[in-house]
C-alpha cells in the first residue's frame, strides 16, 4: 500500500464515522466521545505503544533509554495508578489531568515526580488521572505515542486495574519483564488479555547485567517457551540493560521499533481503526449503510476477523439492545429531514409552507439544526421567525382593540410539524409489521415498553401476545441483572471485568422504560 492509497483509506473511514455521527446526533442530540477520539486518532495518525509489565521491571528506565533522556521519574516503590503518555513536542512540558477538575495543570518535567510517583503523590491523593508529557525525541517524532502504565501485581490494586483497562486503546504493547524473575503470572495474564485484542507485542527482558551468559540463555529459552505455550509462535524478544551507566540492547530495540513503524504500522493502524469504527457503529443505530461501507473496506484490505458487517444487537432469545420500532422511526425522520433541508434551502415556497404551520416542533427543530447546520437553519428558520413576528403583531393589535386571540397560538405543535407526521406514519407501519411478525414468530423480538403495549394491542392472537410478553419479561429481567452486575463491578473497582452488555446496561434499561433517547413523546402517538 503506497502513501496515497493509505491516505485514501483514512479519508473513507473518516467519512463513515462522520455520516454515522450525523445520524446519531440527529436522533440522540449528544456528541459521542468515542467518535471524537477516532477523529483525533485519524487526524493525528499517532500510534499508541503501551509499555506494560510488573512494577519494578524498569519500564520507565527503558523509556528513558529509548528516548535518550532521564526526565521520566523512576523509583523503587510502585508508582501511583496514573497513566503517563509521552509524545513529541518542541519543548519539555507535562500536562496533568485530574478526576475532579476540568482544567488541567501544566508543569515543568522536573515537577512530574510530585504527581505520578508514590513518593510524591502517595495513594494518588491528588486524584491525577493522566500525565501527558511532551518533549523532543526522534523516536516520538516518527509517530510513536508512548504510554507508561502502572505496574501490575503491586500492592496498589488500582495499578493493575488501570493498566488492564487501558489495553483496548493500545495499537501495540511493549511488555517488560526481567532476568531476575521472568514472566510472572500477572504478566502472562496480561499477555493473554492483549491477545484478545489482536495487538502486536514486543517483549523486553531487562536487567541483563544481573545474569551470567548461561543464565541469560536459560531465561530467554524459558520466556520463548512460555510465550509459545500461550499461542505466540515467533515472539520478538529483546534482552537489554537500562542502567544509566550501562545501556545494552537499546539500539537494536529502537531499530526494530522504527522498522515496524515504517513497514507494518500503516496496516496495523488501519486494522485498529476499522475495529474501533466497527465498535462505534455497533453502538449507533440506523447505520446500515455505514456498516456496508466499512465491511467493503475491511474486505478490500484483507482484515479477517475484524468485522462481519452484522450489528451486535440482541433481537431474540429474551435479550434487548434497542427498540427496533424506535429505530425505524428515527431512521424515517432523519431520512426525511435530510431530503427536506434541500427543499427548504432551494424553494421559497417550501419555506413559506413551513412558516405557515409554525415550523418544526421543539425536538425536530433541534434535529434539523444538527442535519442542516448553521447556514441551513438560518435559511429555513428566518422565514418561520418572520411569520412569528407578523402573527405576534397581529394578535397584539387585535387584543388592543378588544378582540380575541391568544399568544399560545404562535407555538409550533406536533400536530402540524411535518417531521412528526413522518414519524407517526413510520410508527403505524412499523407496529403493523411487528404485530404480523409476532403472529408468525411469537417471542422473536422485544421492544421499549410503549411499543410493546402498542404491538400487543395490534395482535389478533392471544397466544402470540402471551409469547411476546414472556420474551419481553425475559429481556427486562436480563437488563436489570446487567445493571446490578455493573454496579457491583464498578463499586468493586473491577470495571475491566465488565461485559459490553453491562457497560451499556443503563442506556438499554432507560430505552426499555422511555424509548430511544431524544424521542420522548414519539411513542405516545398523535
Amino acid at each position: 500500500m503506497n502513501l496515497q492509497d493509505y491516505e485514501g483509506v483514512k479519508f473513507s473511514l473518516a467519512e463513515i464515522v462522520r455520516s454515522a455521527v450525523l445520524q446519531h446526533q440527529a436522533a440522540d442530540g449528544r456528541e459521542n466521545p468515542m467518535a471524537r477520539d477516532i477523529f483525533a486518532r485519524l487526524a493525528e495518525d499517532r500510534f499508541n505503544l503501551v509499555v506494560a509489565g510488573r512494577f519494578n521491571r524498569g519500564k520507565t528506565s527503558l523509556m528513558n533509554a529509548l528516548l535518550s533522556t532521564d526526565r521520566l521519574p523512576i523509583g523503587i516503590l510502585p508508582l501511583t495508578s496514573v497513566i503517563t503518555t509521552v509524545s513529541y513536542g518542541s519543548e519539555g512540558i507535562a500536562t496533568i489531568e485530574y478526576a475532579d477538575r476540568s482544567i488541567p495543570d501544566r508543569v515543568p518535567l522536573e515537577s512530574l515526580r510530585e504527581h505520578i510517583t508514590q513518593e510524591g503523590n502517595p495513594g494518588n491523593i491528588r486524584r491525577v488521572t493522566t500525565a501527558r508529557v511532551q518533549f523532543p525525541a526522534e523516536l516520538l517524532r516518527r509517530g510513536f505515542h508512548f504510554i507508561d502504565t502502572p505496574g501490575v501485581g503491586s500492592a496498589i490494586a488500582e495499578n493493575t486495574e488501570t493498566t488492564r483497562a487501558f489495553l483496548p486503546q493500545a495499537d501495540a504493547v511493549l511488555l517488560v519483564t526481567s532476568f531476575e524473575s521472568p514472566l510472572s503470572a500477572d504478566e502472562v495474564q496480561m499477555i493473554e488479555a492483549v491477545r484478545t485484542y489482536h495487538r502486536r507485542m514486543f517483549f523486553v527482558v531487562n536487567k541483563s547485567d544481573l545474569a551470567s551468559e548461561g543464565e541469560r540463555k536459560g531465561v530467554l529459552a524459558y520466556v520463548r517457551s512460555t510465550l509459545r505455550a500461550v499461542g505466540i509462535a515467533d515472539p520478538d524478544i529483546f534482552e537489554v540493560c537500562c542502567r544509566q551507566d550501562r545501556l545494552e540492547g537499546i539500539s537494536g530495540l529502537a531499530e526494530q521499533l522504527s522498522r515496524y513503524m515504517i513497514e507494518d504500522k500503516r496496516c496495523d493502524f488501519l486494522r485498529t481503526m476499522c475495529e474501533r469504527i466497527a465498535t462505534l457503529l455497533e453502538q449507533l443505530r440506523g447505520t446500515e449503510s455505514e456498516r456496508s461501507k466499512l465491511l467493503a473496506i475491511v474486505d478490500a484490505l484483507g482484515f479477517s476477523g475484524v468485522y462481519d458487517g452484522a450489528p451486535s444487537t440482541f433481537s431474540s432469545g429474551g435479550a434487548f439492545a434497542t427498540c427496533a420500532l424506535c429505530d425505524t422511526m428515527t431512521q424515517a425522520v432523519v431520512s426525511f429531514l435530510s431530503a427536506y433541508q434541500y427543499d427548504l434551502i432551494a424553494s421559497s415556497a417550501t419555506r413559506d409552507e413551513l412558516a405557515e404551520v409554525g415550523g418544526f416542533c421543539e425536538m425536530h427543530a433541534w434535529q434539523y439544526n444538527v442535519l442542516a447546520g448553521s447556514r441551513g437553519a438560518c435559511i429555513a428558520m428566518s422565514a418561520v421567525l418572520s411569520r412569528v413576528a407578523t402573527r405576534l403583531r397581529d394578535i397584539a393589535a387585535k387584543q388592543s382593540q378588544g378582540g380575541s386571540g391568544g399568544f399560545a397560538d404562535i407555538l409550533a405543535s406536533r400536530e402540524h410539524c411535518p417531521a412528526c407526521a413522518i414519524m407517526r406514519e413510520a410508527e403505524q407501519s412499523a407496529i403493523a409489521s411487528a404485530a404480523a411478525n409476532a403472529c408468525e414468530n411469537p417471542g422473536a423480538a422485544v421492544y421499549c415498553l410503549a411499543h410493546f403495549v402498542r404491538t400487543v394491542d395490534a395482535l389478533s392472537s392471544d397466544v402470540a401476545a402471551l409469547r411476546l410478553a414472556e420474551s419481553q419479561a425475559d429481556a427486562v429481567a436480563r437488563v436489570a441483572d446487567d445493571m446490578r452486575r455493573f454496579v457491583v463491578k464498578f463499586d468493586g473497582t473491577r470495571r475491566y471485568l465488565m461485559a459490553s452488555e453491562e457497560r451499556s446496561a443503563d442506556q438499554r434499561g432507560l430505552t426499555i422504560l422511555a424509548g430511544s433517547r431524544g424521542k420522548r413523546g414519539i411513542a405516545a402517538g398523535p
